[in-house]
């Protein structure tokens, strides 16, 4: 049987999961599988980034430094480093892309309502500092499962996101129609 995110990844064409990995060391593990096989028109190049910026804060931002350890599953695929934010996918094999999956880790020790916070009590995060985008597909649906088995005490998952479902205890999945859902912007 599939894993609760894998049964969402058929249902949103950019899927991910998010796993409080590591309470003591302040890590979200975040693995985002994307099903770009519509797609109008040939994709050569992805262009993968974070916002500098988060609705209601107008002061611009650096989400990026907490970002850390960006891999692809596919060895086909490279990822270069284009500036302080964004990350451009290319095929070693000269073939377009139609799936992919990436993994990346946050850092999470930031109190601020703005970012990302983890401890051995709880953990708070903002979508604009956890969830690549990806250019020219903001559009596409979404979901998103999150995994804090860590945490014993409690079962509450507060979230702004419409739930569709609790998978298991302390673990719940969610269907912002866009990336900006997972930032609380919508226009």
């Amino acid at each position: 049987m599939s894993s609760p995110s894998e049964q969402h990844l058929s249902t949103s064409p950019i899927h991910y999961s998010v796993t409080v990995s590591n309470t003591s060391e302040h890590l979200l593990d975040v693995q985002m599988q994307v099903d770009i096989s519509a797609a109008s028109a040939p994709i050569n190049h992805i262009t993968l980034s974070l916002p500098a910026w988060i609705p209601g804060s107008y002061m611009v931002r650096d989400f990026a430094r907490n970002l850390h350890s960006l891999a692809c599953a596919d060895s086909q695929i490279s990822i270069r480093r284009q500036d302080k934010q964004t990350w451009v996918l290319a095929r070693k094999d000269g073939e377009t892309f139609t799936q992919f999956e990436v993994s990346y880790q946050i850092y999470a020790y930031d109190l601020s309502v703005r970012s990302a916070f983890i401890d051995d009590q709880y953990a708070f995060f903002n979508g604009t500092s956890v969830f690549l985008s990806i250019k020219d597909f903001e559009h596409l649906a979404h979901s998103v499962y999150l995994d804090a088995n860590v945490y014993t005490e409690s079962t509450a998952c507060p979230t702004g996101l419409a739930s569709s479902l609790l998978l298991k205890q302390k673990s719940s999945a969610h269907h912002p129609r866009r990336i900006f859902e997972c930032s609380d912007y919508y226009d």
